[in-house]
């Protein structure tokens, strides 16, 4: 099955969407926290202190080993790798220049869950 993808504004959303995958017994191996590495300005997700504590305080602390900071040139074939076709990558890609976390399941059960 092709990867699925969700955009958020709010880290609170993402550890939340995490959470939720978690209890319907999704398999989180294949989850991917993507947001856009600028050096202008400081990302949410680039706090590894706030991101791991608000991860364990929620036993989600697995995930933080699959946060990926990509640059706004590296951003389409990192999502080529995880396995996007380009015209499926570019709305990702958006919503990284927007400061949206992008939420990435690259093995997802037949049903929808994000």
């Amino acid at each position: 099955m092709d990867p699925v993808a969700k955009s958020y504004q709010r880290q609170e959303d993402v550890i939340s969407a995490i959470r939720t995958l978690q209890n319907k017994g999704i398999d989180t191996d294949g989850l991917y926290i993507v947001y856009l590495h600028d050096d202008r300005v400081e990302h949410p997700a680039e706090n590894p202190e706030a991101v791991t504590v608000g991860m364990n305080e929620t036993n989600l602390g697995t995930a933080v080993d699959r946060i990926f900071p990509v640059s706004r040139d590296k951003a389409a074939s990192f999502f080529r790798e995880l396995g996007f076709e380009e015209d499926d990558a570019l709305p990702l890609i958006e919503a990284l220049e927007e400061a949206d976390t992008v939420l990435v399941l690259t093995d997802p059960p037949e049903f929808s869950i994000l």
